[in-house]
């Protein structure tokens, strides 16, 4: 992981430079790096290739069906309310009981951390949650594992 950063921090460092002769063989080492980075990527992921049983008794490896699969295994397992699944909702709208819990709240948040909360989620923000999420866990409503995830963050 350590090493992920400092490519990260060396190639915003090699960003900010402005092109010239000594730092031209710098630049051009980086791309090579890069390219061989990208393309060890590229060749584990194909290594981490997965076949999965279907329902119907075939394997398949195609990832669209492997995690149409997952969800509705681990949906029906969760008994899921995501929306692609054939599940009815039981979570009820209760207006009132919303409107006396905001009453009883004293707290509130200021101006500057509402920004941060309505702010985009940045994918570095997006990766770092799901690699320090615990295994075990399903961390959203279509009922996904956490291990799921985990296989391929990015």
């Amino acid at each position: 992981m350590a090493a992920k950063i400092e490519a990260v921090n060396d190639a915003i460092d090699l960003f900010n430079l402005i092109r010239t002769e000594e730092n031209k063989e710098q630049l051009n080492q980086a791309k090579a790096d890069l390219r061989a980075h990208r393309a060890n990527i590229k060749e584990r992921n194909e290594a981490n290739k997965f076949a999965a049983d279907l329902p119907d008794g075939s394997i398949t490896e195609d990832s669209a069906e492997i995690t149409s699969g997952h969800r509705e295994f681990w949906g029906k397992l969760f008994q899921s309310t995501s929306p692609d699944l054939k599940h009815h909702r039981t979570a009820t709208y209760r207006p009132i009981e919303l409107a006396k819990l905001f009453k009883d709240t004293v707290k509130h948040l200021t101006p500057q951390q509402r920004r941060q909360m309505d702010a985009p989620l940045m994918a570095n923000e997006l990766y770092w949650a799901i690699m320090k999420s615990e295994n075990g866990k399903a961390p959203g409503p279509d009922g996904l594992p956490i291990e799921y995830y985990k296989l391929a963050p990015s």
